[in-house]
């Protein structure tokens, strides 16, 4: 037994096949394409965690330079330049990281009772040799009743922290302040110290971002 096909439904049949072959092609090309992102994405990440084990060497090595006996001003000037260039290479693969563990749902939080204060000092003292490099006096204005200790991920706050006052420091202008302020106020009686308020501020002078942004 046969069937016959009318002109119509021949050419119907014809187009539908074509139409599913590009849809098949168009999936293997999309795999494809896929699986090389995939791939390279994990090269850079290789990349970039590998880079951070020599510029930590390049930093302590520039330090123990430096607390060597007569080291000449020519000599300290370019030391100092090399780890604060080596000090901006580690904030961009350390951003790279964190975004790329963003980008994949990996970030797992690290929370642990973290004193806010120790934590703000470490941000100024990494941020330190920027601010020197463009004449930016960088100071930290703590509360004086103390700071309070907080369960939170130290290492992804620090980063957010230092990110606030490179955005300062580097649009303000020479021979300005940049300050990072901790206005932590009291807890409420009988509350954990994690109630109150507590804020973290990057006070700088510079034009700030324009109204019409």
């Amino acid at each position: 037994a046969f069937a016959l096909c009318t002109p119509d439904e021949s050419r119907n049949g014809a187009e539908l096949r074509a139409r599913l072959r590009a849809v098949v092609r168009l999936k293997n090309q999309y795999d494809d394409l896929e699986a090389l992102t995939e791939l390279r994405e994990k090269m850079a990440h290789m990349v970039v965690h590998d880079m951070r084990g020599p510029l930590t060497v390049i930093q302590l090595q520039c330090d123990v330079l430096l607390l060597g006996q007569a080291v000449p001003p020519q000599t300290a000037q370019g030391l100092e330049a090399i780890k604060l260039h080596a000090h901006r290479l580690n904030e961009f693969t350390n951003d790279i990281l964190l975004m790329s563990k963003l980008a994949h749902g990996k970030l797992i939080l690290n929370r642990q009772p973290v004193e806010l204060g120790g934590l703000l000092r470490n941000a100024v003292h990494h941020q330190q040799p920027v601010a020197a490099s463009r004449k930016i006096n960088l100071a930290l204005d703590l509360s004086a009743r103390g700071t309070p200790v907080l369960s939170l991920d130290a290492n992804l706050i620090q980063r957010a922290v230092e990110n606030l006052i490179s955005n300062a420091i580097k649009y303000s202008p020479a021979n300005s302040a940049v300050t990072v302020r901790g206005d932590f106020p009291a807890a409420p009686a009988g509350a954990s110290p994690g109630a109150a308020r507590n804020r973290i501020l990057v006070l700088d002078e510079g034009s700030g971002i324009p109204e019409a942004h």
